[in-house]
């Protein structure tokens, strides 16, 4: 599925300056590696409805074997076996004999401390993947699972295996048996390691995803074979928010543009973002922060939220707006399918240029049946001048005002928002006061 930076940013996928993301709440993993893993999986979400379902069998099937996955594999481990392949060290002997051992020790002793340290971290990394191999026979099957499997079994270095199983414990190994285990890990089985190295952060990545189903209470979407774009939510939330209010929705292609109205803080932003993030949650085979879901694969996600002006290039935000407005243009007129989120059309002119601009762009979008569309907007007028289109449903966000006093109840209802606020929120503020004061 097709997205762009633009629209990751908009979405809060990945952190900016440090503030929470879905990536960040999402990213359970216990290793660097494996967080590293899991990011490079959440840059590319799928395109194939059969890659998706696969992806959530193998979620799924990890949250059954969860509880008992081995944990001698830390993020200490990872970090060491790296450090030890990477390190030069002092020769060790073609031939190790108990004499060489013990002289190897005695003028190398600072090697052989990192290296007797280091053996021990190997020997967890071999005996816990070991142990995960063994798990995973006992998990419902998947082609991913047993890909990796496989993949353990073929690169588990049997040699060093049994010799750790006659004694598990390398702290009461002698000289020449740590040294030996350690030149066959550093050179007769150095790619093997490297690929257990490897595996085990994928799998960090994938049961990190498994965590956070569990974790979140999130739910496997169901998708529809079907040519056409659709997308039913129940339930939906943000992941961000503590307390979210949960909403409902219905797509396709007969009713597929959304026109959303409400007051500043009324909840329309959140509202378009939860959406975002779950049909891209959807599409990397991960669970959903909704109640229920069903839809249509998507070949992309376009949104069109925080614009700004670019005083190095000369371009205003107006201009800024035009632009990506025609890059949404261009991308629904390939005859794909595609989720549009906009908020706020044409913030940056005036409200005459805005109102005409608003309705010719979204007559022209609504011709666009392979599309679903999200668009927010203060400008509740030219609501008038669509009421006719086909394909157009008018929800807005209410705000209740009693006393000079407003609140946010985020419920979704039908109809056409006509909540003015501005002068409300000034006066609640004391800034009118203030300017007023001498």
């Amino acid at each position: 599925m097709i997205t762009d930076k633009t629209t990751r940013n908009d979405l809060n996928l990945f952190s900016q300056d440090g503030k929470a993301s879905m990536f960040s709440v999402l990213d359970l993993t216990t290793t660097t590696q494996g967080s590293n893993a899991l990011f490079d999986f959440f840059q590319k979400p799928f395109s194939q409805q059969k890659d998706i379902i696969n992806m959530q069998q193998t979620i799924s099937s990890l949250i059954d074997g969860m509880d008992k996955w081995p944990e001698k594999i830390s993020n200490g481990t990872i970090m060491v076996v790296e450090k030890f392949l990477e390190t030069p060290f002092a020769e060790i002997p073609e031939k190790i004999s108990v004499l060489e051992a013990f002289f190897y020790r005695i003028f190398n002793p600072s090697d052989y401390s990192l290296l007797s340290y280091s053996v021990i971290h190997c020997t967890d990394l071999i005996v816990g993947m070991d142990e995960v191999m063994n798990l995973m026979e006992g998990l419902n099957s998947t082609s991913l699972l047993d890909e990796k499997r496989k993949e353990i079994e073929k690169n588990l270095p049997i040699s060093i295996l049994q010799e750790i199983k006659k004694n598990p414990n390398p702290k009461e190994w002698n000289f020449q048996k740590t040294l030996r285990i350690c030149k066959w890990m550093r050179f007769t089985h150095r790619r093997q390691i490297r690929e257990l190295v490897r595996i085990h952060s994928q799998l960090d990545a994938w049961l990190s995803m498994a965590k956070s189903v569990r974790k979140y209470k999130l739910t496997f979407p169901e998708w529809h074979s079907t040519d056409e774009t659709m997308i039913h939510v129940r339930g939906m939330r943000h992941l961000l928010l503590e307390n979210p209010v949960e909403y409902d929705l219905e797509l396709d292609q007969k009713n597929n543009f959304l026109f959303l109205t409400g007051a500043n803080m009324a909840g329309k932003s959140t509202f378009i973002k939860s959406l975002g993030v779950s049909v891209y949650l959807a599409h990397l085979g991960m669970g959903v922060p909704c109640s229920e879901m069903r839809l249509s694969i998507f070949d992309g996600i376009l949104t069109n939220i925080n614009i700004q002006d670019d005083i190095t290039k000369g371009e205003s935000y107006f201009y800024r707006e035009v632009k990506r407005i025609k890059a949404t243009a261009e991308t629904v007129n390939d005859g794909k399918r595609w989720l549009i989120l906009i908020d706020e059309l044409f913030k940056g002119t005036n409200i005459t240029d805005a109102m005409n601009c608003s309705i010719r762009i979204i007559q022209g979008l609504l011709q666009r049946k392979n599309a679903l569309y999200v668009l927010s907007t203060h400008l509740y007028e030219i609501s008038e001048s669509l009421k006719n289109e086909s394909g157009i449903l008018f929800r807005y966000f209410e705000t209740e005002i009693q006393n000079g006093e407003y609140t946010f109840s985020y419920r979704l209802c039908e109809g056409v928002s006509q909540d003015k606020l501005g002068m409300l929120i000034l006066k609640k503020e004391g800034v009118l006061d203030l300017l007023q004061n001498k």
